[in-house]
């Protein structure tokens, strides 16, 4: 079943929030389909899902900014990220 796109809302302060690098291990875990982290970003993107912007230390000095969505969402992002496998699926 399709599930709706969601309406545009801003990510409350107490939500927890999963990385793409997590919504893939979870996807992963749930289907079996190891997909890259950029795939669950751009089905994010694509839904225009709010995210959070996280500064993280990657070694010492240097800093990255990690976006974090919200796991309210993570049903919507699985149903971009199955078809995204049923699709790769169909050709290999």
């Amino acid at each position: 079943m399709t599930q709706k796109t969601p309406a545009f809302r801003s990510i409350k302060s107490h939500e927890e929030t999963l990385s793409a690098t997590e919504i893939v291990e979870r996807f992963e875990a749930v289907t079996g389909c190891s997909l890259h982290p950029t795939n669950a970003g751009n089905a994010a993107k694509v839904l225009g899902l709010d995210y959070i912007e996280v500064k993280q230390e990657v070694t010492s000095g240097v800093w990255t900014v990690q976006k974090r969505y919200s796991i309210l969402d993570i049903d919507f992002i699985f149903e971009r990220l199955k078809a995204l496998a049923d699709n790769r699926a169909r050709y290999q």
